[in-house]
């Protein structure tokens, strides 16, 4: 009885793992982000990166042509966009919450000059981050095309955290 109270156990673990895990298909190509950068002036080179995790997809958007040419050479904006897909939404729920305070603690302590946008839409979270090159219209710009690549993907998204360049993270909800 007891071998097979544990071996009960043992499965419902290996279940709960395998639904967590889901493996997403491969990163974004250029017309997977086009409603995240629709509205900016730059065209994006669009580069899939392998990604640590079985459900995480990051794929590194680069400004075409620079944002900035100086002297010491050019700006470009790069973005990362990291995706990841859950088996289901309280999954991600739980996860999201705990996006904001790493957010906080990464803006103050270790990568000041970034922004970073997270959007949740039912069973995924979309996460962009770059440099401080952009506008807060261009930053609002992409805010918006996130949300509308979220919800190509699920359902509308539901509530997202903003941090834009040295400005103070908050976490929002989307209304519509």
């Amino acid at each position: 009885m007891k071998i097979l109270t544990d071996l009960r156990k043992i499965c419902g673990v290996l279940l709960g793992l395998s639904l967590i895990l889901i493996p997403l298909s491969a990163p974004a190509t250029e017309g997977d982000v086009y409603k995240i950068t629709e509205n900016l002036p730059w065209d994006f080179k669009v580069t899939p990166v392998l990604a640590a995790a079985d459900r995480v997809t990051v794929t590194i958007l680069q400004s075409m042509p620079p944002v900035a040419a100086t002297g010491s050479g050019d700006t470009r904006l790069e973005i990362q966009y990291h995706l990841a897909g859950y088996s289901a939404r309280e999954l991600a729920n739980a996860d999201f919450e705990h996006f904001l305070p790493a957010l906080v603690d990464t803006v103050v302590a270790d990568i000041p000059g970034r922004w970073h946008i997270v959007v949740q839409s039912g069973e995924y979270i979309h996460w962009l981050n770059g440099q401080c090159v952009i506008s807060k219209e261009q930053f609002r710009q992409i805010y918006a095309g996130l949300v509308s690549q979220a919800e190509n993907l699920g359902p509308r998204a539901n509530r997202a955290a903003l941090c834009h360049c040295g400005a103070p993270c908050q976490q929002v909800d989307i209304d519509r």
